[in-house]
């Protein structure tokens, strides 16, 4: 399960990217920013997730390893 959710956040980070990469010279009509920022949400959310979902992984892993021992 937690490969199938890395797989997904992964395609998330990279199909983000050129998204990001698109807003930038897109200008917000209400707030005059580029879209670059809101879009970067994307990718910055998946490095984010893609970290918890490790930190929440590798204690499964270490007990795992412990009860063969």
């Amino acid at each position: 399960m937690n490969l199938l959710s890395s797989i997904f956040i992964l395609c998330i980070i990279l199909w983000g990217i050129p998204f990001a990469k698109l807003g930038f010279f897109t200008i917000s009509p209400g707030l005059q920013i580029t879209m670059f920022l809101p879009y970067l949400a994307l990718p910055v959310g998946g490095v984010i997730m893609l970290l918890n979902l490790i930190l929440f992984t590798y204690p499964l892993f270490k007990r795992s390893e412990q009860k063969e021992s």
